[in-house]
Protein backbone atom coordinates (compact mmCIF):
# COMPACT_ATOMS: atom_id res chain seq x y z
CA UNK A 1 0.00 0.00 0.00
CA UNK A 2 1.19 3.43 -1.10
CA UNK A 3 -0.23 6.81 -0.14
CA UNK A 4 0.15 9.80 -1.69
CA UNK A 5 -1.13 13.28 -1.90
CA UNK A 6 -0.42 14.73 -5.28
CA UNK A 7 -1.86 18.39 -4.39
CA UNK A 8 1.27 18.69 -2.36
CA UNK A 9 3.20 18.52 -5.33
CA UNK A 10 1.71 21.13 -7.13
CA UNK A 11 -1.11 19.02 -9.38
CA UNK A 12 -4.06 20.40 -10.08
CA UNK A 13 -7.28 18.62 -10.57
CA UNK A 14 -6.90 18.32 -14.41
CA UNK A 15 -3.47 17.22 -14.01
CA UNK A 16 -4.22 14.00 -12.06
CA UNK A 17 -5.54 11.88 -14.73
CA UNK A 18 -2.15 11.61 -16.39
CA UNK A 19 -0.23 11.58 -13.11
CA UNK A 20 -2.19 8.76 -11.39
CA UNK A 21 -2.38 6.56 -14.82
CA UNK A 22 1.60 7.26 -14.62
CA UNK A 23 1.56 6.00 -11.26
CA UNK A 24 -0.42 3.44 -11.65
CA UNK A 25 1.67 2.03 -14.85
CA UNK A 26 5.47 2.45 -12.92
CA UNK A 27 4.08 -0.03 -9.95
CA UNK A 28 2.56 -2.36 -12.31
CA UNK A 29 6.01 -2.56 -13.99
CA UNK A 30 7.78 -3.42 -11.26
CA UNK A 31 9.07 -7.04 -10.93
CA UNK A 32 6.57 -9.21 -8.66
CA UNK A 33 4.05 -6.80 -8.26
CA UNK A 34 0.87 -8.83 -9.46
CA UNK A 35 -1.81 -6.11 -9.77
CA UNK A 36 -2.42 -2.46 -9.05
CA UNK A 37 -5.39 -0.23 -8.04
CA UNK A 38 -5.75 3.43 -6.77
CA UNK A 39 -8.48 4.54 -4.28
CA UNK A 40 -9.10 7.18 -2.59
CA UNK A 41 -9.41 5.76 0.78
CA UNK A 42 -7.35 2.39 1.54
CA UNK A 43 -9.51 -0.44 3.13
CA UNK A 44 -6.79 -0.56 5.39
CA UNK A 45 -6.21 3.17 6.07
CA UNK A 46 -9.08 3.91 9.05
CA UNK A 47 -10.50 6.83 6.70
CA UNK A 48 -13.11 7.08 4.76
CA UNK A 49 -15.50 9.52 3.07
CA UNK A 50 -19.64 9.29 3.84
CA UNK A 51 -22.84 11.28 3.15
CA UNK A 52 -26.56 10.95 3.05
CA UNK A 53 -27.64 9.47 -0.09
CA UNK A 54 -31.08 8.35 -1.78
CA UNK A 55 -31.63 6.06 -4.74
CA UNK A 56 -33.68 7.66 -7.92
CA UNK A 57 -36.39 6.27 -8.28
CA UNK A 58 -37.08 5.94 -4.82
CA UNK A 59 -38.68 8.05 -2.23
CA UNK A 60 -36.87 10.79 -0.85
CA UNK A 61 -35.65 9.89 3.09
CA UNK A 62 -37.76 11.36 5.77
CA UNK A 63 -35.39 13.31 8.93
CA UNK A 64 -34.65 10.58 11.10
CA UNK A 65 -34.13 7.67 8.48
CA UNK A 66 -30.57 6.34 8.21
CA UNK A 67 -29.61 7.43 4.96
CA UNK A 68 -25.99 7.88 5.81
CA UNK A 69 -23.14 5.70 3.49
CA UNK A 70 -19.57 5.36 3.06
CA UNK A 71 -18.20 5.63 -0.31
CA UNK A 72 -15.24 5.57 -2.08
CA UNK A 73 -13.65 6.47 -5.97
CA UNK A 74 -11.49 3.37 -7.02
CA UNK A 75 -9.60 2.21 -10.45
CA UNK A 76 -10.35 -0.45 -12.41
CA UNK A 77 -9.72 -3.85 -11.05
CA UNK A 78 -9.62 -2.72 -7.85
CA UNK A 79 -11.92 -4.94 -6.38
CA UNK A 80 -9.97 -8.15 -7.48
CA UNK A 81 -6.58 -6.51 -6.29
CA UNK A 82 -8.59 -6.59 -2.40
CA UNK A 83 -9.89 -9.44 -3.01
CA UNK A 84 -13.83 -8.34 -2.83
CA UNK A 85 -15.41 -10.62 -5.41
CA UNK A 86 -18.32 -9.49 -7.58
CA UNK A 87 -21.05 -11.49 -6.97
CA UNK A 88 -23.60 -10.18 -9.35
CA UNK A 89 -22.96 -7.20 -11.90
CA UNK A 90 -19.32 -5.89 -12.98
CA UNK A 91 -16.62 -3.96 -11.24
CA UNK A 92 -15.06 -1.44 -12.93
CA UNK A 93 -13.66 -0.99 -15.63
CA UNK A 94 -10.81 0.95 -18.20
CA UNK A 95 -13.56 1.79 -20.53
CA UNK A 96 -15.81 3.48 -17.26
CA UNK A 97 -14.09 6.98 -17.12
CA UNK A 98 -15.75 10.96 -16.73
CA UNK A 99 -17.00 10.86 -20.15
CA UNK A 100 -18.73 7.71 -19.79
CA UNK A 101 -22.05 6.30 -17.95
CA UNK A 102 -21.43 6.86 -14.43
CA UNK A 103 -20.73 3.21 -12.38
CA UNK A 104 -21.25 2.46 -9.00
CA UNK A 105 -20.83 -1.23 -7.35
CA UNK A 106 -22.05 -1.41 -3.87
CA UNK A 107 -21.91 -3.79 -0.89
CA UNK A 108 -24.82 -6.17 0.47
CA UNK A 109 -24.98 -4.52 3.66
CA UNK A 110 -25.85 -0.95 0.78
CA UNK A 111 -28.13 -3.59 -1.31
CA UNK A 112 -29.99 -4.39 2.14
CA UNK A 113 -30.08 -1.43 3.66
CA UNK A 114 -31.17 0.51 0.46
CA UNK A 115 -32.61 -1.75 -2.02
CA UNK A 116 -35.01 -3.77 -0.71
CA UNK A 117 -36.61 -6.39 -3.20
CA UNK A 118 -34.56 -4.93 -6.44
CA UNK A 119 -33.68 -6.92 -9.35
CA UNK A 120 -29.91 -7.54 -10.15
CA UNK A 121 -29.26 -4.00 -12.45
CA UNK A 122 -27.06 -3.47 -9.42
CA UNK A 123 -23.51 -4.06 -9.02
CA UNK A 124 -22.74 -6.32 -5.38
CA UNK A 125 -19.43 -7.25 -4.27
CA UNK A 126 -19.07 -8.29 -0.65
Amino acid sequence: MVKFDARLAGYSAGRLELLYRRIHDSLSSIPGVLAVALCVCSPLSGNNWGAAVWVDGHPHPGPNDDVFASWDRVTAGYFEVIGNPIVSGRGIFERDTAASEHVAVINEAFARKFLTNEDSRYSITR
